[in-house]
C-alpha cells in the first residue's frame, strides 16, 4: 500500500471550528504554551495552529494554480501573529523494498504587508519554516528551511522498509508572522528495488523528441489557441532555443513559433545543435471571447407591474424571464432595455407528455403564441423543477432541443432542464448536456440562496457550492472534465427560507473571516457579517436543512422583508457569478430575481413592488 489521500482530495472530519483532519491521515500539534525552542522571549511559546482544506474555487482565479498541484483541494497549516509547531502521519502496510517519501510545501511566510502584496519572512537563519521527516516516531532527518514564497520539494528516502510503518511530516513555524503558514499537496511515496542513477547527459531511453519553441515577447493572448492545442497533445513547449536543441537523442526537432525571420533559426542549430531538424510553425488567430452579459441579476415576470419599465431602462439586463400570458408584452420588454427574452408558457400538467415524450404535443399547447412572437422572443422553456434522475425526463429535455432546433434553428433556444437548486451531476445530465451543446442552446437551472435571520451571509458564502452556484461549481465541472460545455441561464432565482439543523457544516464559515485573503464585499454585508462572527464561536455550526418554497425574502424564517439585506445578497451572488465568469468563457448568461406582480396572488413572500423594483435597479446599475 501506498499513501492513502496523498493530496487531500478524500474528505475530512471536522475536530472543531479551526481542525480539519484529512482522511488516512493523524493531525498533531504542540500544546498551547509549549515552549519555543528557536525564540526564548517572554511570551514566545507555541499556539494552537488552524489546520483547513482550501477547495479550488474558494481562491481568488490568481492563486488557484499557485497554491493546488493537484486535483482541486489543497491543506493549509497556519496561525496569525503566533508561533506553531505541528503535522501529520500516516500508518501504512508495505511490502519490502526501498521507499522514497516526497512532500510538496509552499511557503506562505509573510511578515507584512504592502501597497505591493506580501512581504515575505526572511529570518537570516532560514527558521521562519521548518520541515522534518520521521519513521516510526524517529526523526530521520534534521530540521529543513522552507522558502518562503515557493513550492519547497523535499524527497527523503531511500529507506528499507518492510510491514507497518508510520511516517511522520512536522512542520514548525517559530515566530509570530503575520501569518505563519505553509500550504501542503502532492505528497507521495514510490518503492523502487534500486535508487535511479543519476542521467545528467544521456536520455534514459532514445525517443523522438520535439520542441515547440516560443518567442521571448510571445503573449498569452496571441498564441492561447496554439498552447491549447499543444496541451491536448501532450507536446513540449518552452522559450530556450538551447533547450530545444540539447541531449543525446537520436531524433530532435524545434518547432519555432511565430518566428519572422526563418534563416536565422535554420542557420542558428547549424552551428550549435547540428542534426536537428528545424520547423515553423504560425499561430492560428484566435476565436472571439464571447462578450460578457450585459447584466447578470434581472427579473422574473409573473404579471406586469409597474416599475418593471424603470428597472429594464436602468439595468439593461441580459436575460428577462415571462411566464404564461405576458408574452404580449415582450415588445415593449425589448424597448424598454431587455436584451434577451425567456418564456415560460405554462402548460398544468406535463407528466402525460414525458410519460410518452410526446413532445409534438406538448408544443401544440403554446406553439401558435411562440411563432406570432418569434421576433421578440429569444429563447422558450421546456419543463421546470423535474427530477432529472428519471429517464423519460432527460429523454424528453433531448427530443424537445431537437425538435426546437428543427424547427427554429437559432432563431429561438431552448431552455432546458431549469432544474431545481440543490441538483446534482451524474451521467444522465452528461447525455441531456450533450445535446444541448450541440444544438447551442441554455441549460436552465434555478439558483436559490438558502437564508435565515441569523445565517443569510454565511450561508451565500458556505452554501453557495451546494445550492445557489452548485451548476457553476459542480455540474459545470464534471460536464466539462467530459468534454462538454453548456452555457447556463439561472431562470428562477431568490432567497429561500432555509431550517439550520445542528450539524458541522460542510464548508468552513471560518474561511470567510480569516485574515489572509478576506472575500471580496463580504464586508459590507451588516448585520449579517456581526452576526456571523459571532456564530462562529459555537463548536457546532449550524448548516442547512430542507428549504421551504412558500418562504420568500418576506418571510419571518427569510429576511422578514428586510430589502437592504436581500439586495446585498443578490449583489453578493452576482458578485461571484462574474468572478466565475472570468475563467469559464462568460458562459453564465444570467439569472433572474422570482417576483410577481400585484395580479397574481400566488407566491406572495416573493413579490416585490415597484420601490422594490427602483432600489433593486439602483443597486444593479
Amino acid at each position: 500500500m501506498t499513501l492513502y489521500n496523498s493530496s487531500f482530495e478524500n474528505g475530512w472530519t471536522d475536530i472543531d471550528g479551526e481542525i480539519q483532519q484529512p482522511n488516512g491521515w493523524t493531525i498533531w500539534y504542540a500544546e498551547e504554551d509549549t515552549q519555543n525552542p528557536h525564540d526564548s522571549t517572554p511570551g514566545a511559546v507555541f499556539r494552537k495552529p488552524e489546520m483547513v482544506h482550501v477547495l479550488k474555487h474558494q481562491l481568488p482565479p490568481d492563486e488557484q494554480d499557485l497554491f493546488i498541484l493537484d486535483g482541486i483541494t489543497t491543506f493549509k497549516m497556519f496561525k496569525d501573529s503566533g508561533s506553531w509547531y505541528g503535522g501529520l502521519s500516516q500508518v501504512v502496510m508495505l511490502d519490502k523494498g526501498k521507499y522514497q517519501f516526497t512532500a510538496n510545501i509552499f511557503g506562505d511566510l509573510i511578515k507584512g504587508y504592502d501597497s505591493d502584496g506580501k512581504i515575505w519572512a526572511d529570518d537570516p537563519q532560514g527558521r521562519d519554516g521548518l520541515f522534518s521527516f520521521g519513521i516510526d516516531d524517529h526523526w530521520i532527518s534534521e530540521p529543513r528551511v522552507i522558502v518562503p514564497g515557493e513550492w519547497n520539494e523535499f524527497l527523503e528516502g531511500w529507506y528499507d522498509l518492510e510491514g507497518v510503518v508510520k511516517l511522520d511530516v512536522a512542520i514548525m513555524c517559530p515566530f509570530p508572522l503575520d501569518n505563519a503558514g505553509i500550504f501542503a499537496d502532492k505528497f507521495s511515496l514510490v518503492r523502487l528495488e534500486d535508487p535511479p542513477e543519476e542521467k545528467r547527459g544521456d536520455p534514459r531511453v532514445q525517443y523522438a523528441r520535439t520542441y515547440y519553441v516560443f518567442q521571448q515577447d510571445a503573449k498569452w493572448e496571441d498564441h492561447s489557441l496554439l498552447v491549447k492545442d499543444l496541451f491536448e497533445m501532450r507536446r513540449t513547449i518552452g522559450f530556450s532555443w538551447d533547450d530545444a536543441g540539447i541531449g543525446n537523442l537520436d531524433t530532435r526537432t524545434a518547432m519555432m513559433v511565430a518566428l519572422d525571420d526563418e534563416q536565422v533559426a535554420t542557420d542558428w542549430f547549424d552551428e550549435y545543435y547540428k542534426g536537428v531538424n528545424v520547423g515553423f510553425v504560425k499561430t492560428p488567430e484566435p476565436p472571439p471571447t464571447k462578450p460578457a452579459p450585459a447584466g447578470l441579476i434581472s427579473l422574473h415576470r409573473q404579471t406586469d407591474e409597474e416599475g418593471i419599465e424603470y428597472f429594464l431602462n436602468k439595468v439593461q439586463p441580459e436575460w428577462i424571464k415571462l411566464v404564461g400570458s405576458v408574452e404580449n408584452d415582450a415588445p415593449k420588454y425589448k424597448d424598454w432595455g431587455a436584451k434577451n427574452i425567456d418564456i415560460r408558457y405554462y402548460v398544468h400538467n406535463s407528466k402525460p407528455y414525458i410519460d410518452t415524450c410526446d413532445v409534438q404535443g406538448y408544443l401544440a399547447n403554446f406553439d401558435k403564441s411562440l411563432e406570432t412572437n418569434i421576433d421578440y422572443i429569444d429563447a422558450v422553456e421546456d419543463l421546470n423543477e423535474e427530477n432529472y434522475a428519471d429517464p423519460k425526463v432527460i429523454a424528453f429535455c433531448i427530443a424537445m432541443s431537437n425538435e426546437i432546433k428543427r424547427r427554429y434553428g437559432d432563431v429561438v433556444k431552448l431552455c432546458s432542464g431549469n432544474w431545481p437548486v440543490g441538483n446534482g451531476e451524474g451521467p444522465a445530465l452528461l447525455e441531456w448536456a450533450r445535446v444541448i451543446a450541440e444544438n447551442k442552446h441554455l441549460a436552465g437551472y434555478h439558483p436559490y440562496h438558502p437564508v435565515h435571520p441569523d445565517w443569510a451571509e454565511d450561508w451565500m458564502e458556505t452554501q453557495a457550492e451546494w445550492y445557489h452556484l452548485r451548476h457553476l461549481y459542480h455540474i459545470d465541472p464534471y460536464l466539462v472534465a467530459n468534454g462538454v460545455q453548456v452555457e447556463w441561464l439561472g431562470t428562477e432565482s431568490g432567497a429561500v427560507a432555509g431550517v439550520p439543523q445542528g450539524t458541522r457544516m460542510r464548508s468552513l464559515i471560518a474561511a470567510l473571516f480569516r485574515k489572509e485573503k478576506p472575500i471580496p464585499g463580504v464586508a459590507r454585508l451588516d448585520p449579517g457579517f456581526i452576526a456571523a462572527k459571532k456564530h462562529l464561536a459555537l463548536v457546532d455550526a449550524n448548516s442547512v436543512g430542507p428549504l421551504d418554497p412558500t418562504g420568500g425574502w418576506k418571510d419571518s424564517d427569510a429576511l422578514n422583508g428586510d430589502l437592504d439585506r436581500y439586495i446585498a445578497l443578490q449583489l453578493r451572488l452576482e458578485e461571484k457569478m462574474q468572478q466565475w465568469n472570468q475563467y469559464s468563457d462568460n458562459r453564465n448568461r444570467g439569472t433572474t430575481i422570482f417576483t410577481v406582480g400585484s395580479g397574481f396572488v400566488g407566491w406572495p413572500k416573493y413579490k416585490l413592488w415597484k420601490y422594490e423594483m427602483e432600489a433593486f435597479a439602483d443597486a444593479l446599475a
